[in-house]
């Protein structure tokens, strides 16, 4: 998990892995589309697959990549943990600043997205 360079990251919710042929898999959690990604980076969707020869074209991106479930589960603990500290500041009745509510709707927003990976373990 790295700070996604294509929004003013504060907390990392880019995930970055590489697969055992080379393939390259991002997403960010926190909704930036892959190109816009790619684009801050300046890389295209070729540049995430390896050379092996196969030449077919990649202008069409490929689906969506299962994440892990030990990676899923360590996301959705650091998302429920920032849910627990807004709810304990609440209980105390401590306020709480704009950056404050706008971290909390990010992270119901990314356990929103880690809930939708989790049922693809379902099917």
């Amino acid at each position: 998990m790295v700070a996604c360079p294509a929004h003013q990251d504060r907390s990392p919710s880019l995930s970055v892995r590489e697969t055992p042929g080379g393939t390259v898999l991002i997403r960010c959690f926190a909704g930036c589309d892959t190109q816009a990604v790619l684009d801050a980076v300046g890389l295209a969707f070729a540049d995430l697959f390896p050379d092996n020869g196969d030449h077919r074209p990649h202008s069409v991106p490929p689906g969506p990549a299962r994440i892990p479930a030990s990676d899923l589960l360590l996301m959705l603990e650091q998302e429920a943990l920032v849910v627990g500290l807004v709810g304990a500041y609440l209980v105390e009745q401590k306020p709480l600043s704009e950056n404050d509510w706008q971290r909390l709707a990010q992270a119901v927003n990314r356990i929103t997205t880690l809930a939708s990976h989790i049922r693809e373990y379902r099917r």
